[in-house]
C-alpha cells in the first residue's frame, strides 16, 4: 500500500509540473493574436512636434510659490499625441502602439505590441476601460488578447499591489498627492482635471524622489565629478574655453576612477551628466540630496565653445546627458523639438545645432552602451587633439530657417529634402575619429 501511495503521489507531482510548464504556453496562445488592435503612430510632422511642446509647457506648474487650483483640459487627439510621442520618441518603442478614446464618463485605452515572428501570434493586444468613480478612475473592464479578466480578480490584485507599495514613503506621498484631485470630468471627447498644486508637497516628493531615481552612491559620484570639473575650469574663470580642453582631463579622471570602481559605464554616466548640467549652468540640486550638496565646491562661471560658438557645446552636452540618462531616442526627439521651436521664434531652425545634438547622442551611446564601448569611449576621447575628433564640421549646414521657409524648403521632418541634409550630418559624424 505504501508503494502504491508513493507512486500515486509521484504521478500527481509530475502531472502538476507538466501543467505548470504547459499552462504558460496555453495562456500565450489565447493572449497573442494575428490582428492588431492598434496599428500605427502619428507621423512626425512639424505641427505635431510644436503641439507636443505647447501641451507640455501649458501643463507644467512652473514658478509656483503658493497653493493653486489648476484646471487642465485635454482632447483625445492631445492625449494620443502625448502618449504616442512619449512611447515612440521618448522610450524608443517603435513596436508599441496605443490609442485613447474618451466616451462620456470613461477612458478606453488600447495597446498593441508588435511581436517578432512566432507560431502563436503576431500581436499582443490589451484593452482597458476605466470608469469615473468620484474624482478617481476604476478599471471597469480588462482584456488581454482573447482573455477577459473578470472584475472580481482585478480589484483584489490592485488592492494587494497598493498595500505592498504603500510601504514606500515615496509612493505614499504620491498617493496622497493624487487625492488632491478636486474634480474629474470625461465628456465629449475631452478630459478635464481640476487639481490642487501644492509646491511644498511637491518639493517633499521631489526630495524623496532623488533617492528613488539615483542611489546615494551615484549622487556622491556626481559630486565627485562636479568638484573635479570645477577644479579643471577654475583657471578659465569668466572666460571661454574649448570643450576639447575640458574633456581631455575629465576623461583621464574617469579612467582613473574606473580602475577603482571597475565600472566604466557608471563613471562615464556621471561624467556626462555633470558636464551637461554645467554647460547650461544648472547645479546638482535637482538630483542630489541636500546633505550631499554640502560637499560641492562653489561653481566657477565659464563658457564652453565649439568652433568658437557657445551654443554648440550646450546642444552637444545636453543631448549626451539625456542619452546616458533616458535613452538616445528621447535625446534625439528633444533636439528636434528645440530646433522646431526655434523655427517659429528665436534663432530659427539650425542644422548645425542639430548636428551637435546628434553627435552628443552618439557620444552618450558610446559612453554607456556596454562595458566594451565604455572603455572604447575613454580610450578614444582621452586621445582627442582637436574639436573635429568628436564634433562634426558644420560648414554648409543651413541655419536660421524660419518656420514658413522651413516648411517650404523641407516640407516636414519626414520629407526627402530633410532626410538629405540629415544624412549629410550622419556622414560627417561617422567621419569623426571618436565615432569611426
Amino acid at each position: 500500500m505504501g508503494i502504491f501511495i508513493f507512486h500515486a503521489i509521484k504521478r500527481m507531482a509530475l502531472l502538476f509540473l507538466a501543467c505548470l510548464m504547459v499552462f504558460p504556453v496555453i495562456l500565450l496562445f489565447f493572449v497573442m493574436e494575428d490582428t492588431a488592435l492598434v496599428s500605427r503612430h502619428q507621423r512626425l510632422s512639424l505641427d505635431n512636434v510644436q503641439r507636443v511642446k505647447t501641451l507640455i509647457n501649458a501643463n507644467t506648474p512652473a514658478n509656483m510659490n503658493k497653493r493653486q487650483i489648476r484646471t487642465t483640459t485635454l482632447s483625445e487627439d492631445d492625449l494620443n499625441l502625448l502618449l504616442n510621442y512619449g512611447i515612440l520618441h521618448g522610450l524608443g518603442y517603435e513596436r508599441l502602439f496605443t490609442k485613447i478614446e474618451l466616451p462620456d464618463g470613461r477612458i478606453h485605452l488600447a495597446v498593441t505590441l508588435d511581436l517578432p515572428a512566432n507560431p502563436l501570434g503576431r500581436y499582443l493586444n490589451l484593452f482597458m476601460s476605466l470608469k469615473k468613480n468620484g474624482t478617481l478612475l476604476d478599471i471597469e473592464r480588462l482584456k488581454a488578447g482573447r482573455i477577459v479578466v473578470p472584475a472580481i480578480f482585478i480589484h483584489p490584485a490592485l488592492g494587494a499591489m497598493n498595500h505592498v507599495l504603500s510601504y514606500s514613503d515615496l509612493y505614499a506621498d504620491l498617493n496622497r498627492h493624487v487625492h488632491r484631485i478636486k474634480d474629474l470630468a470625461i465628456e465629449k471627447g475631452r478630459l478635464s482635471l481640476v487639481y490642487e498644486w501644492d509646491p511644498k508637497a511637491l518639493g517633499l516628493i521631489h526630495e524623496k524622489g532623488k533617492q528613488f531615481l539615483l542611489s546615494m552612491d551615484h549622487q556622491e559620484k556626481l559630486v565627485l565629478y562636479y568638484n573635479k570639473l570645477v577644479q579643471t575650469v577654475t583657471p578659465y574663470k569668466h572666460k571661454k574655453i574649448s570643450l576639447a580642453l575640458v574633456l581631455r582631463p575629465m576623461i583621464l579622471f574617469a579612467q582613473q576612477q574606473s580602475t577603482i570602481s571597475s565600472n566604466p559605464v557608471l563613471e562615464n554616466t556621471a561624467l556626462v551628466q555633470v558636464l551637461s548640467l554645467y554647460a547650461v549652468r544648472r547645479g546638482l540640486k535637482d538630483l542630489v540630496h541636500e546633505e550631499i550638496q554640502k560637499q560641492m565646491a562653489p561653481p566657477v562661471p565659464v563658457s564652453f565653445t565649439l568652433y568658437g560658438r557657445t551654443d554648440l557645446p550646450k546642444h552637444f552636452l545636453v543631448s549626451a546627458g539625456l542619452a546616458v540618462s533616458a535613452g538616445s531616442r528621447l535625446s534625439n526627439f528633444i533636439g528636434i523639438a528645440k530646433e522646431v521651436d526655434d523655427s517659429g521664434k528665436g534663432s530659427g531652425f539650425s542644422f548645425a545645432d542639430l548636428a551637435a545634438d546628434k553627435a552628443g547622442v552618439r557620444m552618450g551611446e558610446l559612453a554607456t552602451g556596454s562595458l566594451e564601448t565604455a572603455l572604447i569611449f575613454q580610450q578614444r576621447m582621452g586621445g582627442i587633439e582637436q574639436e573635429t575628433d568628436f564634433m562634426p564640421r558644420i560648414d554648409g549646414l543651413p541655419e536660421g530657417i524660419r518656420q514658413l521657409e522651413f516648411q517650404k524648403r523641407y516640407t516636414d521632418l519626414d520629407s526627402n529634402s530633410y532626410a538629405l541634409v540629415n544624412g549629410e550630418i550622419d556622414k560627417r559624424i561617422n567621419a569623426c575619429t571618436v565615432f569611426r
